[in-house]
């Protein structure tokens, strides 16, 4: 018993191991994920002001705007982090996201309640009281030019532990009576490849426990591919889907640097933008460049390359050689 502890420990260790250029990931065959997310091109640590920094977003200047969680007041940040200008809109209270177009400022609470703020006269102009409640656990905002529209992301899961993403009509005024997506990420697992996973029972079930915490703490939309980018501080997750609510990918975040992912938003660019509340760490704004594309499997890589780069093989390979080591019968590293 002592013997399958020590090799569980062993492989959830080989798992979560630090890596470098290559990070655990589920993808569809046709689908290029842009970005390394193990290397922030640039990080901004932020005043103790938004040490609960709970979304973000960019303007059409592509300035930061953030809100601190509790706090009715919003953050104007320069590219270092620097509070550069604060805008109060309200009494404080439970804020999860804030969304941006043309000079107006959109603040959820987690109630779904929205705060309209006008940036020209920097005054609430407008307050509106959705369909929601607390129950539905509102986590990300962001706003849609295709439809003109504001999604909300809850955090709660239905019976049947499906994920809901509300559309809430600008013009109308009002959620709409259907989801705009209805997700269940487990049931799209199957219909995904695995990237720098080991085929193990083991690390298979490690995946999928970590998988099933998946639930929203922001949304954005990728400006170039249209596809839905949703972020999961819980299991630390990050996932793409597209407009039908399709799953393209599914990445592991790296736990070091995510140390509590709960914002995030892209700039005209396309360079992606992922803010980080005080808990391993500073409170941040990570920011990574796009790329073309990071995928580069290689089906001829040992073993132990799928796992590592080779630049971190030497660190772990005490671990390795533990596995390695053991006798026949517990081995599970030799070839049955």
């Amino acid at each position: 018993m002592i013997t399958r502890c020590i090799i569980f420990s062993l492989i959830i260790l080989l798992f979560s191991c630090k890596r470098r250029t290559k990070s655990p990931a589920l993808y569809l065959q046709e689908y290029a994920f842009p970005f390394n997310l193990n290397y922030p091109t640039k990080t901004s640590y932020l005043d103790k002001k938004l040490k609960e920094i709970s979304g973000l977003c960019h303007d059409d200047n592509d300035h930061i705007w953030c809100i601190n969680d509790e706090d009715g007041e919003m953050f104007l940040v320069d590219t270092s982090g620097v509070i550069i200008k604060s805008i109060s809109f309200g009494k404080d209270d439970d804020y999860e996201g804030i969304a941006f177009n043309e000079c107006i400022m959109y603040l959820v609470e987690s109630n779904g309640n929205i705060k309209v703020v006008d940036l020209v006269t920097e005054k609430k102009i407008r307050e509106f009281d959705t369909k929601l409640n607390r129950k539905n656990d509102i986590e990300g905002l962001m706003y849609s030019d295709i439809d003109n529209a504001l999604y909300l992301a809850s955090k709660s899961k239905s019976k049947k532990h499906n994920i809901r993403i509300y559309q809430f009509d600008i013009a109308e005024g009002k959620i709409n009576e259907d989801e705009r997506f209805k997700l269940n990420i487990m049931k799209s697992l199957d219909s995904l490849q695995k990237l720098n996973i080991i085929d193990h029972f083991i690390v298979n079930f490690t995946m999928k426990m970590r998988i099933k915490q998946f639930a929203p703490s922001a949304i954005a939309l990728d400006p170039f591919s249209k596809n839905y980018f949703i972020l999961s501080s819980r299991g630390k997750l990050l996932v793409v889907i597209d407009d039908i609510g399709e799953i393209k990918h599914i990445q592991l975040l790296p736990k070091k640097l995510f140390g509590q992912p709960e914002g995030m938003s892209f700039d005209s660019q396309g360079n992606l933008y992922i803010s980080n509340e005080a808990k391993s760490t500073k409170p941040n704004i990570l920011m990574f460049n796009r790329k073309d594309s990071i995928l580069n499997v290689d089906n001829k890589a040992s073993f132990t390359d799928k796992l590592f780069d080779r630049d971190t093989l030497d660190e772990n390979q005490n671990v390795i050689d533990s596995l390695s080591n053991l006798p026949k019968s517990q081995n599970i590293l030799r070839k049955q």
